[in-house]
């Protein structure tokens, strides 16, 4: 199976690229920064893209059986909102590209105003993508 992962340098990303590959996954991996990403294996592909854009995700989404998301965000108030920017750029590279799986993992609180708020379900911004969203109201380690 061919992964694409956002939020690959973080730390929820890196755990994500990690089990993929231990898995046999073929990973594509998004990120700002290649150095950031100390993990070298012939199955991962390091791109450099900004996950808050879709036309610069649509390289790292296209082909992908799955897209798994770990983005975070720096804390409840930041402007950026990175999490479900991020989500809502995924989808929108998906729909280009006919990508139909996205799983987003993160702490983060969810934007109600945008592709993965409570319940919600994909239609609008990745048409035939068929998923539903899961917040849980407690995540722990």
């Amino acid at each position: 199976m061919k992964i694409a992962v956002l939020g690959a340098t973080g730390g929820v990303g890196r755990q994500i690229v990690r089990h993929a590959l231990a898995d046999g996954h073929k990973v594509s991996a998004a990120v700002r920064d290649p150095a950031k990403l100390r993990t070298e294996h012939e199955g991962l592909t390091v791109v450099r893209a900004d996950a808050l854009d879709a036309a610069s995700l649509t390289e790292v989404v296209d082909g992908a059986d799955a897209v798994l998301s770990g983005m975070g965000q720096a804390g409840r108030h930041d402007p950026l909102k990175p999490a479900s920017t991020s989500a809502r750029a995924a989808t929108e590279a998906m729909a280009a590209t006919g990508a139909r799986r996205i799983v987003v993992v993160s702490a983060a609180p969810l934007n109600r105003s945008g592709p993965v708020s409570r319940g919600s379900r994909a239609g609008s911004c990745c048409p035939g993508c068929g998923w539903r969203s899961k917040s849980c109201t407690r995540i722990s380690n």
